[in-house]
């Protein structure tokens, strides 16, 4: 335990703690060798950094450190380092590099930024009026104003000037853009010494073109600076000569000299501009602590020295600050630090000559603060339980790496269950039923744990039951028949004669590529079943099978496809799942027989976001959420099931995963730049999916793959179609909460269950009708887009195989080489005339009978994840009601289309 002491010689105590071992700074992803950015636009120049303690990145430009400033911005929000330029200049080309630096070493990765469309010339813009010598009073606040005329660059940089030296934007000088090319120079309490020549200098393109004037400042309330004297023999000089005689006759070297007159004879002394020589370092201090900053300065006249923060000067007015200033050396003491003082110190040094400043960052650092808002707990069974809870509001300026879980019974002692959560939820097992608990969650970061936070509302096991969800308040309960029990872990039964002896099969219910699903009954029951039977022939297709049965032993949650026994046989392994009857949650809702409210909408998205949030509590991502995966238990409930668990992945650890798969309108930005996913991945697809739920657009639909992964990426959506006219604005601030393009920034599932629009807080338009007919629009373009891929597939495979008959046929032909058979499968070119006819000719006996596509990809490489038999209807007709099969059946990066013909 280490000891901290505090400013009046207090000590708290602060637990260290390292959850994560010690790593060098590496950079999880380099910034792009060559960036290219167009003249007077904006870029951002980015990379990731990994390391444990997490690193500090500093950004430098051939070599010289840059400094932040109004057109350029450094931001790190712990993982991602950003560098933006504004108003990209031609002197802005060269190499950038960004150094990440920890005390376990540093590392410096780099990249080239070129300008392009920089313009042949740019005629130099001229001061209509120019600056013009001014006079002012001491204390009274004075502006030099000047015109540039002429068309004006987009790289224009102003700076304001006094003796040659440039003056800071600062509260004493204070840089004023008056538009249509004014410029101007406030001095809010200008002194006797900030008399002196003023310039201001334009840079751009055309090159440098200046303005100078001079300023007089006279003391008291004479402004007249040229004044004599009213008689000559008086040995009094008035005020206003005297301060024109102390004026300062500045050399080239920037030196000046004072002729004072002593005993009649005149005496020469150096004198020189003030300046910060040693400006203060950037320091880290922990809260409750002490520190102090310290800068050296020289100048002649004595200068007068300021502490600024956020343009304000710092007074001794409380006991927690102490400025001391003597002899060249100035220091600022902080004591009893808290976390708003971080931010940058400046030190301004100022004389009659000149005006010089230096700055440092101070960092405030410490334990977290507590998680904000009480837990909640979700009952999912007679022993176990769902906590969730929101993140801290202040971090203590290092990243949050885990979380600490305490339960208790009511009126015993806090036991800690977990210390090392990674995620905003865990699940509490082996409770006792109808014991009463209580939890609380602690924060922690490099510098140890948080307080704890708000305890639970107590809550007991046995008493809560998941909530009955439907319209209408006399709904029937779900029928028990069919219900699986299920305890423990299913483990696959290895025996060519277990499944038939247990199950007897009946109708097939759908085909996809990895297998087929029947329906079935168990034997010693009579209960309805579904069994997938999916073929392995390939010990990599056994581990993906091995891999999603693993997944849903972890899922056992009502909202999520329950899996019952799993057998395997030399070629086949089969899944027993629980029977889902009722068929697509949007083909239900636009049937003629609903009628679809918000409040409908609410009841659905709370379902969903309760099954998402037990598969996040697992650290198990879905990955492929979208509605053809979210089905009705019965045909007349409104309970859901989300099914598919295929493209599932275990997070494990801090270890990155990335994917390149998933449905194009409903994938997150992350995946498509192949960027590292989370929990928050599936967000993204909850709120693609509310918002098509609620209107029956596509937020991001664009007219091919490519254009909609580009709108995907810049979160490119708004709610100006009239289908929003309907909808209240809690819904569409739920839906904006979660189509943000920073993934850390959307709402995780628990947010979304406490959120006011899940929580019926307000009821306004709840119950207006909402209209299904753009929905079923949406429905049916998503049926065809697939059907129309298979058709196209289908053209191709008959012109491949043309082909091959006539490279059989001909002798002298070599077998076609793999790589031309793949290229002929190449759903990126266009048909060629043959292939066209083919088409044709196969089109009216693919549409005269059913037919089971599944897609292992898109046009644009994302897989489609589906499994379904998908009915080829006329789009002039009412679609076809089409059944889901139980599981996922598609893998990442396998490409081309296989169609299968359902037997007779």
């Amino acid at each position: 335990m280490e000891q901290v002491a505090g400013p009046v010689g207090s000590r708290r105590s602060v637990r260290a703690w390292s959850a994560s071992p010690r790593t060098s700074p590496s950079f999880h992803r380099r910034m792009a060798q060559t960036t290219s950015a167009r003249y007077g636009g904006r870029v951002t120049l980015a990379c990731q950094l990994d390391g444990s303690p997490s690193p500090s990145p500093s950004w430098y430009k051939d070599g010289e450190q840059l400094v932040a400033s109004e057109r350029l911005r450094a931001s790190f929000d712990g993982q991602t380092a950003q560098l933006t330029l504004d108003g990209v200049r031609v002197s802005d080309a060269g190499q950038y590099s960004c150094e990440a630096r920890s005390e376990m070493g540093s590392i410096v990765c780099c990249g080239r930024l070129e300008v392009t469309d920089v313009p042949d010339s740019f005629p130099p813009p001229k001061f209509e009026p120019g600056l013009v010598d001014t006079n002012a009073v001491e204390g009274q606040p004075t502006q030099l104003t000047v015109r540039l005329a002429g068309p004006l660059p987009p790289d224009l940089e102003v700076k304001w000037l006094r003796q040659g030296r440039p003056l800071p934007n600062c509260e004493d000088f204070r840089y004023v853009d008056l538009g249509k090319g004014r410029f101007a120079l406030h001095l809010a309490d200008p002194f006797v010494e900030d008399s002196g020549l003023y310039t201001l200098e334009a840079e751009g393109l055309f090159g440098v073109v200046a303005s100078s004037a001079r300023l007089s400042v006279a003391p008291g309330g004479c402004s007249r600076s040229g004044c004599e004297a009213e008689d000559e023999k008086s040995n009094q000089v008035p005020e206003c000569i005297r301060a024109v005689e102390q004026s300062a006759a500045v050399l080239a070297n920037g030196s000046a000299a004072r002729k004072e007159l002593t005993n009649g004879k005149h005496k020469e002394r150096d004198e020189s501009p003030a300046r910060v020589t040693q400006g203060p370092r950037d320091a880290t201090a922990l809260r409750g602590d002490s520190v102090t900053l310290r800068a050296l300065y020289s100048g002649q006249p004595e200068p007068t020295v300021r502490w600024l923060r956020a343009g304000r000067e710092i007074r001794q007015e409380s006991g927690r600050v102490a400025i001391t200033t003597k002899h060249g050396e100035t220091t600022l003491t902080l004591m009893n630090i808290t976390a708003d003082d971080s931010g940058k110190y400046v030190v301004a040094a100022h004389n009659p000559l000149g005006s010089h400043c230096h700055f440092a960052s101070l960092a405030v650092e410490g334990a977290p603060d507590a998680p904000s808002g009480r837990p909640t707990v979700t009952v999912t069974g007679a022993s176990s339980a769902v906590l969730a809870w929101a993140s801290s509001p202040y971090d203590g300026g290092r990243k949050v790496i885990s979380y600490r879980v305490e339960l208790r019974t009511t009126g015993g002692e806090w036991n800690v269950v977990a210390e090392d959560c990674n995620a905003l939820s865990y699940t509490l097992r082996d409770l006792i039923p109808g014991q009463q608990y209580s939890v609380r969650v602690s924060a922690m970061n490099i510098h140890g744990f948080s307080h704890p936070g708000h305890e639970s509302n107590p809550f007991t096991p046995a008493e809560l039951v998941p909530r009955k969800m439907s319209t209408v308040e006399d709904e029937e309960e779900i029928s028990d028949d069919d219900a699986l029990t299920l305890e423990g872990r299913v483990e696959v039964v290895r025996c060519e004669h277990s499944f038939s002896s247990r199950y007897h099969t009946h109708e097939e219910l759908g085909k996809g590529r990895f297998g087929t699903v029947f329906k079935c009954t168990k034997v010693a029951t009579g209960q309805k079943r579904a069994a997938k039977i999916v073929r392995c022939i390939k010990a990599k297709d056994r581990e993906q099978v091995y891999e999603e049965i693993d997944i849903m032993n972890s899922l056992r949650h009502p909202k999520l496809l329950q899996l019952e026994a799993a057998f395997e046989t030399a070629r086949d392994i089969i899944l027993v799942t629980e029977y889902v009857t009722g068929g697509e949650l949007f083909e239900r809702v636009v049937a003629d027989d609903f009628t679809l409210t918000e409040r409908d909408c609410i009841l659905f998205m709370r379902q969903i976001c309760e099954g998402v949030l037990y598969m996040h509590s697992q650290n198990i991502v879905h990955l492929d959420l979208k509605p053809e995966n979210i089905m009705c238990r019965t045909r007349t409930s409104h309970h859901i099931k989300l099914i598919d668990f295929g493209l599932a992945k275990r997070l494990e650890g801090d270890e990155p995963v990335r994917v390149l798969f998933g449905t194009p309108e409903f994938v997150p930005p992350e995946v498509i730049s192949y960027e590292p996913i989370s929990v928050a991945s599936d967000m993204w697809s909850v709120g693609v999916i509310c918002y098509v739920l609620l209107s029956g657009l596509s937020p991001f639909m664009g007219d091919n793959d490519a254009e909609t992964f580009a709108n995907t990426t810049r979160a490119d959506f708004d709610f100006d179609d009239e289908a929003f006219d309907a909808i209240s604005q809690d819904a569409k601030d739920f839906i904006s909460a979660l189509l943000v393009q920073r993934k850390e920034k959307r709402l995780t599932a628990a947010e979304c269950l406490t959120h006011k629009w899940l929580a019926h807080q307000n009821k306004t338009k709840q119950y207006v009708t909402l209209s299904t007919d753009k929905l079923k629009k949406f429905i049916i373009r998503r049926k065809w887009q697939k059907t129309g891929n298979a058709i196209r597939a289908l053209g191709r495979m008959a012109n491949l195989s043309a082909r091959r008959n006539s490279a059989a046929a001909t002798a002298s032909s070599g077998r076609p080489s793999v790589c031309s058979r793949l290229s002929s499968l190449n759903e990126e070119q266009p048909l060629e005339p043959a292939e066209a006819a083919d088409t044709n000719a196969l089109m009216s006996s693919l549409l005269s009978r059913k037919v089971r596509l599944c897609s292992a990809r898109s046009d644009s490489g994302f897989s489609e994840a589906t499994s379904r038999e998908d009915s080829i209807d006329c789009p002039n007709c009412p679609p076809t009601p089409r059944t889901l099969s139980a599981g996922a059946q598609s893998a990442a990066g396998e490409k081309g289309w296989r169609l299968e013909e359902e037997a007779s």
